[in-house]
């Protein structure tokens, strides 16, 4: 409470801060806690499920999409909508500069979002299947993120963002030449991240008050970006540039990239601080999907590190990043954990699932 009352009492004189960590404090306060969590295993099927779910903050959405009979469909619409809801009651909390701190927060799930419509229009999924395991964020709320994977094709998604004038538009145009000369949606996806990365993290210095803390959360977006890209490119033959802009250098990516063997790859970060020491000690060299590993663990490791440094600055752009990690991931542990009350899992692999929700 004294480092709270120091921070207020700095010569800062926009008060959006002070007034969003407030905010953030309230919204944190409504999380589910480890108890309601204990609660939702115990329940004894996807119908009490849902009515334990019913009795939490999740209340009015699962109200409003209830049926006769439960369905994890209408569990995912629940969720989306109360997501959609809190993104909401966030961006009103956030005024002047720091409404623009949470919008280069989001950034990650933002561009999450956009790479799963484009890996839904490029295997022809329908939308509904994209819709399935998006998060919905502030700039792509679940309406827009229907539209934009309802779309015919990539060009059209392209057409739209840049009549929306939306940030993506031109690292998304650049993407498509790409995508057009390969035919290769991975690099796509590759200059579709470097320039948009590029171009948030370009637009650090206007963001004043909290930019240090926001530049090192970013700085580790860009690592867990460049390190999944890296392991996700060995053995192919997309032409692609490191992923860089954070602490991890393009020789370290390349390095990774181009290790003989996945088990060499993991040995030459183990030594390294940080994420990619994180990754070396979590990453099995047997992982079936060494990528979507590292890029859990990217993400478990963030969310530590930001709740650590939210603790450490209460009015830090860490502790808005620490709620929206929060608030994500106790949105994938309620859909993990429906699923397994749905083929009637045991109370263990229920738990199982539940600490792989985390990331």
């Amino acid at each position: 409470m004294n480092a709270l009352k120091a921070r207020l009492k700095e010569a800062d004189p926009d008060p959006a801060y002070p007034y969003l960590a407030a905010r953030v404090r309230g919204m944190m306060s409504r999380l589910l806690s480890a108890s309601d969590f204990g609660r939702l295993i115990e329940s004894a099927d996807l119908a009490r499920f849902v009515q334990a779910l019913q009795a939490s903050d999740y209340g009015s959405e699962i109200a409003a999409v209830k049926q006769d009979a439960p369905s994890i469909p209408r569990i995912d619409e629940a969720v989306r909508r109360h997501l959609g809801r809190t993104w909401d009651a966030l961006g009103r909390a956030a005024r002047g500069r720091a409404g623009e701190m949470v919008e280069a927060l989001f950034f990650e799930w933002d561009l999450a979002s956009l790479l799963g419509v484009i890996r839904g229009i490029h295997h022809g999924r329908p939308a509904a299947e994209v819709l399935d395991g998006a998060v919905p964020t502030p700039r792509f709320s679940e309406a827009v993120l229907a539209h934009l994977a309802g779309l015919a094709d990539l060009d059209a998604i392209s057409a739209v963002l840049s009549l929306w004038k939306d940030p993506f538009s031109l690292p998304f145009r650049r993407g498509l030449e790409g995508y057009a000369r390969t035919g290769d949606p991975i690099v796509m996806e590759e200059v579709l991240t470097r320039e948009s990365l590029a171009s948030v993290m370009s637009r650090l210095d206007s963001i004043e008050g909290d930019g240090k803390g926001l530049a090192a959360y970013l700085s580790m977006v860009a690592d867990g970006l460049g390190l999944v890209s890296a392991f996700r490119s060995r053995g192919t033959e997309a032409e692609v540039a490191p992923i860089s802009g954070g602490r991890l250098r393009a020789a370290d990516l390349l390095f990774v990239r181009n290790a003989p063997t996945l088990q060499e790859a993991i040995d030459g970060l183990k030594n390294r601080l940080g994420l990619p020491g994180f990754v070396a000690r979590g990453l099995r060299p047997d992982h079936p999907r060494p990528a979507a590993e590292v890029e859990r663990l990217a993400a478990l490791w963030r969310a530590r590190f930001v709740d650590a440094a939210a603790r450490r600055d209460p009015l830090s752009a860490f502790l808005t990043a620490s709620f929206v990690h929060s608030k994500i991931h106790e949105a994938a542990r309620i859909r993990a954990l429906a699923r397994s009350k749905e083929h009637g899992m045991p109370k263990g692999v229920q738990i199982e699932a539940l600490a792989l929700g985390i990331a």
